[in-house]
Parts: C-alpha cells; structure tokens; sequence
C-alpha cells in the first residue's frame, strides 16, 4: 500500500460525517487492509467515545498515552459496539491487521480533534506476510488446464472461457506465466510475477494474507488504483495445492463495504 494515498484516504473521514452538533460527532470510518486509525491524538482534554463494529470481521482497538504506549487494548467482535473513556494526553488506535477494508462508527460526545492514517506496527505480523521462491515454485508447471470465468457487466451474468497456463521459474527466482485461450489465441498473454520489497509485494501488489502448510499455499494480495476520481481497491486470491489451483480477482470501492467478484481462474494440474 503506497503511504502516498494514506492523505486521499483520509479525505473518507470527512466525507462520511453522519452528524456533527455541539453536544455530539459521530462519524463512520474505512481502513484499508493493513493500516489502522488514530482517533483523538490532538486532544488534551478527556473525552468519551462509542466504538461500533460494521464489519463481519473482529477489529482490534487500543488506547496509547502520549509517549505512545498501549495502556489497554481488545478485540471487538463482529457488530459489536462498546463505550470507553479517553483521558487527557490518550488516543485510540482502530487497527485493520486484515486483507480487506473494514469499516466502524465512531460517535463522540463533543467534537474531537486529531484524525489519521498509518500503517499497522506489529514486526511479527509483517513478517507471516511473506512469500519465498519456495512458495513459487508450486506455481511452476506446463500442464495447467481449465477455465477463466467473467461477470458480462451488461448482463450480471458469468461467463466461461476454456483456459490453460504454463509457469516458467525465471533465473531470479520469479515467474513467467503464460495464459493460453485455446479458443480465443488472441487473448493469449504473458507476465512475469516476481517478489519484491523484502518479500512482501508479489506481481507489483502488497501481500495482505498469507496461510500455508506443506500442501497448500493460498495468499491474498492487494492494490489501489483511481478510476474517475474514485479510489478501488482490488483483491488478488491465490489458492495452489499440488494438483489445484485458483486465481480470483475481486474489486471493492472505497468506502463501500460491497466486495464484488469481476474474474476468477480454476485449473487443475494434469
């Protein structure tokens, strides 16, 4: 995730104000996967705040003094809502450690100052989101074979398309994937894949997810992209076991909590 957007992100906050008077604010919040919310940093007064989950995912808060240590912390459970006290010189942290948006109601009793974005601390989490050329070499292989299925946009309705790959090991450790369409050769197409960024970017996009035994690897990688002065994130599902493999490309609007299925890969290896 570029920390160059976090400030357009930011802009989410002010734009989903619900209702704002002297006596009460009340605003609803998006995080994107990996980053979390700082709420009230510029206060030096206390202050009183209901937290609400609209997520179907726990969220994790915590409360920081002004050096910025944690002097409470919890999880809060999908749909929940709970209601703390800020002292004078606190904060609270909502954090997103997962590979999707989440989303939560903040509803202050006075107006508050202090508001931003920044990217999830925790080292031990960020070191389970890499991949290795061990992970990739699952990949690797000439005899993939079955289908990319579509959402026809004017339609709703999916359409499928026989489909066949083969992945090539490059020499630094990447992949060449070749995406055959035995029925339509004009949409054959090649990429190379490659890790980057310490292991933690796959194909030019942040890893979000990673969840792996020695029989099966599944990841999830993320981007963002501006499309008519809105910001999209898209969802990139790789799921590979010895003889299956998936590739699932899903796309959500910033702000909106609809996650949406625009195309998705299913080979098995013969």
């Amino acid at each position: 995730m570029k920390n160059t957007k976090l400030g357009l992100l930011a802009i989410l906050l002010l734009l989903t104000i619900i209702a704002c008077n002297t006596s009460k604010s009340v605003s609803t919040v998006s995080i994107p996967p990996l980053q979390q919310f700082v709420l009230g940093e510029s206060e030096d007064e206390a202050f009183k705040v209901n937290i609400e989950n609209l997520t179907n995912q726990e969220i994790s808060i915590e409360v920081r003094n002004g050096l910025n240590q944690k002097t409470s912390g919890f999880g809060m459970s999908p749909k929940g809502k709970t209601d703390f006290t800020i002292d004078a010189d606190e904060k609270v942290v909502v954090k997103n450690p997962s590979s999707k948006q989440i989303f939560f109601k903040a509803t202050f009793n006075r107006n508050v100052q202090g508001m931003r974005y920044e990217t999830v601390e925790e080292v031990d989490l960020i070191e389970k989101l890499k991949l290795t050329e061990e992970d990739l070499k699952k990949f690797v292989g000439n005899n993939w074979k079955g289908t990319l299925m579509y959402v026809d946009y004017s339609s709703g309705k999916e359409v499928f398309i026989p489909c066949e790959m083969k992945v090539e090991e490059t020499k630094n450790g990447g992949l060449t994937m070749n995406y055959i369409y035995p029925e339509e050769p004009e949409m054959n197409s090649s990429i190379e894949a490659g890790l980057e960024n310490n292991n933690r970017w796959f194909e030019g996009r942040q890893i979000v997810s990673v969840d792996r035994n020695k029989d099966y690897l599944e990841f999830v990688s993320v981007m963002e992209e501006d499309a008519d002065d809105e910001e999209i994130f898209y969802y990139f599902t790789y799921k590979i076991t010895n003889d299956q493999m998936s590739i699932k490309r899903e796309y959500q609007e910033a702000g909106n909590s609809d996650i949406k299925l625009r195309n998705q890969y299913t080979f098995t290896r013969e």
